[in-house]
């Protein structure tokens, strides 16, 4: 009994020591493994940076970064992966390799000078084709990231538009221009070839509204004097062809120290005096009438002649003061001679007039009672308020009520 109790002891020791053995032996066998794995990871990383140094292509030291993300040479794998992928770009012709470098490293080192070296490329490639279309789209790629070449583009585009303004011929293109690029180097030769355009047409369109609007828009400019002599000329040459006394006297009021103001006005005072040698070719009388009447203001005085008519004047320019005479016929004689004095005729009136004749003896029955009435004498002369005038361009005429002056060409009778 005692020998079997002893026995139980011994296995139940031995049990706990062999569980002790083994369960040192496997903390051991797991340390060891552990150990065993870093080494060889430290030796992979190692081996790998080694390999990828002795290719030193961005390949390698991509293939590197892919496989060990916190190796111990990382930094300085994606310094070279980047160093490498920007010379492999400048090598490549294609305009695609810098831009996708860009893509992949935007943030990098070399990102800068890769951003200018690409704008370089593109910008070469551009002045080949030289078209403004291509510059504005470089531009507009671009918008926020200046440099020399996006200068460059900038000036060569402002040329090209400036050019083709040149090559049309149309002031709006000028107005563009100068609108888009206020700050061109170009800006002054864009403003002189607009007011050359525009006082070409200006002076071609032949309406005084468009003159004025000139020197409105460009004051103090050469042309702005050439286009007051001109309006001038143009003025002076409508209100001679237009042989209106008028029209020569709005001339001196607009150009009172015009060299040709001494030869105006004797013309004027020539036409004047025309008029008044010969009145009865634009004074007439019109519309008359004998007739027995009494005069308001003494019903009780004896009926007497009463003449009655309409006086015409035909002139378009001047004013008259006209003496009238009127006369009765007594047998083979005239008697009773009556002056009637009427004043201020404007041109193109027509004025009604009436005037007791003086009393004659022996006159007949009103019936048979013959008379006349003629222009004993008068005076011409100009009341500019009065007289309408044509519209000659240069003369600044805003009335409405105007003729218009536009002669207009006829075939010749010469065969």
């Amino acid at each position: 009994m005692y020998f079997c109790k002893q026995s139980k002891k011994f296995k139940f020791i031995s049990f706990l020591f062999i569980c002790l053995f083994f369960y040192g032996c496997g903390t051991f066998f797991k340390k060891s493994v552990k150990n065993e794995v870093e080494i060889v990871s430290k030796d992979s990383d190692h081996s790998s940076f080694r390999i990828a140094m002795n290719e030193h292509t961005s390949q390698a030291y991509g293939k590197y970064i892919k496989y060990h993300p916190n190796g111990k040479f990382i930094r300085r794998a994606k310094y070279w992966f980047e160093k490498l992928s920007y010379e492999e770009a400048l090598g490549n012709k294609n305009l695609n390799a810098l831009s996708g470098f860009l893509k992949k490293f935007s943030g990098g080192n070399f990102a800068s000078e890769a951003e200018i070296i690409l704008q370089k490329r593109e910008f070469r490639k551009l002045r080949k084709q030289d078209k403004i279309r291509g510059y504005d789209k470089f531009l507009k790629k671009y918008k926020n990231k200046r440099s020399e070449w996006t200068e460059a583009a900038q000036q060569r585009l402002e040329r090209l538009t400036l050019d083709n303004a040149i090559r049309i011929k149309n002031p709006k293109f000028f107005y563009y221009f100068i609108y888009d690029f206020p700050s061109s180097p170009f800006l002054k030769e864009a403003k002189r070839h607009l007011v050359q355009i525009r006082f070409q047409r200006s002076i071609e369109s032949g309406l005084e509204r468009e003159w004025r609007k000139f020197l409105e828009e460009f004051p103090g400019t050469q042309e702005s004097k050439r286009m007051k002599q001109h309006i001038q000329s143009e003025a002076l040459r409508g209100a001679e062809r237009s042989g209106r006394v008028g029209a020569l006297v709005r001339f001196l009021r607009l150009y009172p120290k015009s060299v040709h103001r001494s030869r105006i006005i004797s013309a004027v005072t020539i036409m004047t005096r025309q008029r008044n040698r010969n009145i009865k070719n634009w004074i007439s009388v019109e519309r008359l009438e004998l007739t027995l009447s009494r005069p308001r203001k003494c019903r009780k005085c004896s009926p007497r002649y009463l003449m009655k008519g309409v006086l015409k004047n035909s002139d378009s320019d001047f004013s008259f003061d006209v003496t009238l005479q009127a006369s009765l016929k007594k047998s083979s004689s005239r008697c009773c001679f009556t002056n009637y004095k009427i004043a201020g005729l404007k041109p193109g009136e027509k004025r009604f007039f009436s005037f007791f004749m003086k009393k004659g003896k022996g006159i007949t029955a009103l019936s048979k009672v013959q008379f006349s009435v003629g222009i004993l004498s008068g005076k011409a002369f100009h009341d500019p308020s009065w007289s309408k005038v044509f519209q000659i361009q240069g003369l600044g005429f805003k009335n409405i009520d105007v003729d218009s002056f536009s002669p207009k060409k006829v075939k010749s009778l010469e065969r």
